[in-house]
């Protein structure tokens, strides 16, 4: 069954819509310094499967149109106290983030994470060196795409164990949001 909500019950979810395409949820509680979702109806597009042809520059203006968009509903959708640190700061102090994604679309699974990991620098992270772990969930769909991805912030110092917790918790988060914007 698929249950298709407005937007005065999304918002009593705690789901704010950002213009027409992007809602954003800020995650409270969990194994996390601060966490996350995001979501779009835009068609995901990825670097992994750009392929060379005649339409070279078409296909590319895609993943490159994809990037900047991404980026900015990640900026429009991140926590204002997101422990966000910059190049200056040392590998080792960073904060250790990761990330989750389910996409509607026709991607192989592998293919999901490159443009969107790439477009989430400089947003969510300085670079990817500071993504721990990250895991994708596709359903392969052509007609409405749906895109949700949720990152989380944890302590410099997690291990293995507070990784493998904050992935637990934002997996079901993250495809708990794609279920009910299922449309």
């Amino acid at each position: 069954m698929v249950v298709k909500l407005s937007r005065a019950q999304l918002s009593r979810l705690g789901i704010v819509l950002e213009e027409e395409r992007g809602a954003g949820v800020h995650l409270e509680h969990g194994p996390w310094t601060c966490a996350f979702v995001a979501a779009t109806d835009h068609p995901v597009r990825s670097k992994s499967n750009f392929r060379r042809g005649s339409r070279l520059g078409q296909r590319w203006g895609q993943v490159v149109e994809f990037e900047d968009h991404i980026r900015q509903l990640l900026g429009r959708c991140i926590p204002e106290d997101w422990p966000y640190a910059g190049l200056e700061v040392g590998f080792k102090d960073r904060p250790k983030v990761v990330g989750f994604a389910y996409a509607r679309a026709i991607l192989d699974v592998a293919n999901l994470p490159k443009s969107l990991y790439d477009a989430a620098e400089g947003v969510v992270y300085a670079n990817d060196a500071s993504v721990a772990a990250e895991a994708s969930y596709i359903s392969r769909a052509r007609a409405n795409p749906l895109l949700v991805v949720g990152f989380a912030a944890l302590e410099p110092s997690a291990g293995v164990e507070e990784v493998h917790a904050a992935m637990n918790e934002l997996g079901p988060q993250v495809l708990g949001l794609a279920a009910l914007l299922q449309c």
